[in-house]
């Protein structure tokens, strides 16, 4: 699937989708300083309609989402994908970085 790039957090390029949830979408990005290519999840978090939702509601759910996107990036097993970076993107949408797994064709 095609995308115009844009970039996020100043750091990654996002270069096409990947995959799409309820909440979430996961692109191929490439990190702006190597290159190197990455997974970058963008989480949701505006999903109701304006006026629906307590400003500090939204305030809570990003703070949450980056306490637990931190603890993501504390682990670390083999069986885990690490979680390389965070933050939030110009519409203060969480984001995470993950090592890029190629599936073979």
């Amino acid at each position: 699937m095609s995308l115009t790039s844009r970039l996020v957090d100043n750091s990654y390029w996002l270069r096409e989708r990947l995959g799409q949830g309820g909440m979430a979408s996961v692109y191929r990005a490439h990190y702006r300083l190597s290159g190197e290519a990455v997974a970058l999840k963008v989480v949701l978090t505006e999903r109701q309609e304006a006026g629906e939702v307590d400003p500090d509601d939204g305030f809570r759910l990003r703070l949450a989402l980056l306490r637990e996107f931190q603890t993501l990036s504390s682990l670390h097993h083999p069986n885990i994908v690490d979680v390389l970076s965070y933050g939030l993107d110009e519409g203060l949408d969480p984001y995470f970085t993950m090592e890029l797994l190629e599936q073979p064709l």
